[in-house]
């Protein structure tokens, strides 16, 4: 008799390629179905994000005991200053998945219910408020992690960053940030 074995959950890369799979496998399903699919992508965008926050709530648990650890030992100062900036970019990405999660659950109308001046309103909402920008128009990028802003926020509302070459208007910032679809993103501008 012929087993199936799953890979271990510890082998991370054995995880992302049999996750990964698994994704084209719905993606595929989901284009077969067509006009009835909405509803599935959403469940499934609902999944995913849900494992994204639990796995982002294992790791800032993982850091902030380490970071506790390294408070009661001779550890060097520079090496608790590293870990108490990963657990504030920790922290970013959690809330931003959180934000993103929260506001599929509660987006319950149709796609078609956008229109151009949507659209519009959406892309000449101002980038910085949606990031913190320093006086010379440049941020932190929330898409890598970095220490020194490479993220320039230009006048007309378009931002690029320097360091991992990300690039748009406020409408891609938000799908990119928040892990939203075009729709969900223009819903998410409008209603700020």
């Amino acid at each position: 008799m012929n087993k199936t074995h799953f890979p271990k959950s510890s082998d991370p890369e054995v995880m992302k390629c049999f996750f990964n799979g698994f994704r084209w496998q719905v993606a595929e399903a989901i284009q077969k179905l067509g006009a009835e699919s909405d509803y599935i992508k959403r469940i499934f965008a609902l999944e995913i994000r849900e494992t994204e926050i639990k796995k982002l709530e294992a790791e800032l648990k993982f850091e902030y005991e380490k970071y506790l650890d390294f408070g009661f030992k001779n550890t060097p100062h520079w090496l608790k200053s590293i870990c108490g900036d990963r657990i504030k970019n920790l922290i970013k990405k959690l809330n931003s998945k959180k934000v993103g999660l929260e506001f599929i659950k509660q987006n319950k109308k149709k796609s078609s219910e956008i229109t151009s001046e949507m659209i519009a309103r959406a892309k000449q909402y101002p980038v910085e408020k949606l990031i913190e920008v320093n006086r010379a128009g440049f941020a932190l990028c929330p898409f890598h992690n970095e220490t020194t802003p490479s993220l320039k926020i230009f006048k007309d509302n378009a931002w690029r960053c320097f360091g991992c070459g990300a690039y748009g208007d406020t409408i891609e910032f938000i799908r990119k940030k928040n892990s939203l679809n075009f729709v969900e993103a223009i819903k998410f501008l409008v209603n700020l």
